[in-house]
């Protein structure tokens, strides 16, 4: 039987960790996320989104990630979110998000104008006439 050296081993674990960074998958850990740190937010320029600094749970341990102005066209920031289980925390990361494609709707036309109604020729106005209900 072949010995894998313990060092190998803990090489290998960032991947994992990396790839659940980006995931949108929950992991549950024992200890709820320290209180986060309150600062003033960022005044960002047009175009960017403001991100609130959060704390990412790196599979070891809950790491402050700070604040930040982010240009990212096309994507929304879903914030993460920590939920009560047990005794642990849910924790679903925050990640990226494409905007779904809205088709841009063609440009109303303003409306055609109808010259007056011609006079009826019994030279009365002409009749009203009401609608019928919709039967059901």
């Amino acid at each position: 039987m072949r010995r894998i050296p313990l060092v190998l081993l803990f090489l290998s674990l960032p991947a994992c960790v990396a790839h659940a960074y980006v995931s949108t998958s929950a992991v549950v850990v024992a200890s709820p996320p320290p209180q986060p740190i309150v600062v003033a937010p960022l005044v960002c320029p047009a175009g960017h989104i403001y991100v609130e600094g959060r704390y990412h749970w790196n599979g070891y341990a809950w790491v402050w990630i700070d604040h930040g102005c982010y240009y990212k066209p096309g994507y929304v920031w879903i914030t993460p979110a920590y939920i009560v289980v047990g005794g642990g925390v849910k924790y679903h990361a925050g990640y990226w998000k494409p905007v779904s494609v809205q088709h841009k709707a063609k440009p109303m036309q303003p409306a055609k104008k109808h010259g007056a109604l011609p006079a009826h020729p019994t030279g009365k106005p002409h009749p009203v006439v009401k609608a019928k209900p919709l039967d059901g």
